[in-house]
This record gives structure tokens, sequence and C-alpha cells, in this order.
């Protein structure tokens, strides 16, 4: 719990928790303790895809965690990865701060609901 509150801007100063941010958490811990599957799945496929990025050439952060960033440095290399992408059904979130800037990253958020299928389709798309 500590880990997710130490330097968070949402919660700093505050007494309590936003409720929103606190009802997502039960039901998270809900979840965990019901169906503790899921958490095995997303771990498994994690592994899966990073182990696979870092075969091919592409680190992407801490094996543990699911969710990472690919960095595009402009917009015709950022267009490209889009396209090719968009191709195998992948919808790219592309991040681009501060204003004015050349530079663009894309967020990956893997899922314990995605199919090995899905998860080769993103390695490919990934790995050029």
């Amino acid at each position: 719990m500590s880990a997710l509150l130490d330097g968070n801007n949402v919660v700093t100063g505050s007494s309590s928790l936003p409720a929103g941010l606190a009802k997502a958490m039960l039901a998270s811990l809900e979840l965990l303790r019901t169906r503790p599957a899921l958490a095995k799945r997303l771990r498994r496929n994690t592994t899966f895809v990073k182990a696979k990025l870092l075969a091919a050439g592409q680190p992407s952060g801490d094996s543990a965690f699911p969710v990472f960033g690919l960095d595009c440095p402009g917009k015709k290399a950022a267009m490209v990865l889009s396209h090719r992408l968009l191709a195998t059904g992948i919808y790219p979130s592309c991040i681009r701060y501060p204003k004015g800037s050349e530079w663009a990253f894309y967020r990956f958020a893997i899922s314990s609901e995605h199919t090995r299928e899905q998860l080769e389709h993103l390695v490919a798309a990934l790995s050029g």
C-alpha cells in the first residue's frame, strides 16, 4: 500500500484516499482473493511479452510490471509504428508531451485477458 501512496500527487497531503481510488483498490483485492488465476495469468502474459521483446533487442523495463512504454524519436517513426500496430488490430496509445515536442512514446498495458495470439502480434509489431 505504501508503494502506491508514496510520491503520488493524487493523495499527497490528503487525510484520506479519494473514494474512487479506495473503491477500486477494494474491488482489486476482492478479485485477487476470489480469482487468483487472474494474477497468475497476468504474470505469465507479462513475462512472455517482456522476455520476447528483450530477446528482440527491445528492453521494456521491470519484467514484473505489466505496463511499459516504447520511445518513438520522431513523428515519422511514430506513424510507422502506429500503422504496424493498427494492421494487427492493436490500437496504440501515443503520448506526446510537452506541447510542441517531436518526442513521443507509446504506452502498452498487458492484461490477464490478452490471448497468446494477441501478445504474439504485439511482440511482432514492436520487434519490426
